[in-house]
C-alpha cells in the first residue's frame, strides 16, 4: 500500500501533461482508500500499465501565446471530469497547453 501511495504522489505531480489522468488512475486511487480490502486486479494492473505508457509518450505541450487562438475541451463521466486547454498554432493545427482531469467519487 505504501509503494502504491508513493507512486500515486509521484505521478499526480505530472498529471497536466497526461489526458484523462484521474480516469486512467482511478482504480488505483480507490485501492488507496480505508477499509477497502486490498485487491490488485487486472483492472489496476491496466490502469498501472497505461499510466507507465502515459508517462512515456506524454505528448509536449505548447507554451501560451496571448495572441493565438485557444480552445477548450472538456468531458464527463459518472466518475471523473477532464479538460484541454489548446491552442491553434501557425499552421491552423490544436496543440494541448495544459490537461486538468479529477475524480468526482
Amino acid at each position: 500500500m505504501a509503494e502504491l501511495k508513493l507512486f500515486l504522489g509521484f505521478a499526480n505531480f505530472y498529471h497536466q501533461f497526461i489526458h484523462n489522468y484521474s480516469e486512467i488512475v482511478l482504480p488505483l486511487t480507490r485501492l488507496t482508500r480505508k477499509g477497502v480490502p486490498w485487491n490488485f486486479n487486472q483492472r489496476c494492473r491496466d490502469s498501472f500499465n497505461a499510466l507507465k505508457k502515459a508517462f512515456t509518450s506524454a505528448p509536449i505541450l505548447h507554451h501560451w501565446e496571448p495572441n493565438r487562438q485557444i480552445t477548450v475541451e472538456t468531458d464527463t463521466s459518472d466518475y471523473a471530469i477532464a479538460g484541454i486547454l489548446s491552442i491553434t498554432t501557425e499552421s491552423g493545427e490544436l496543440h494541448p497547453i495544459v490537461f486538468h482531469s479529477r475524480t468526482l467519487c
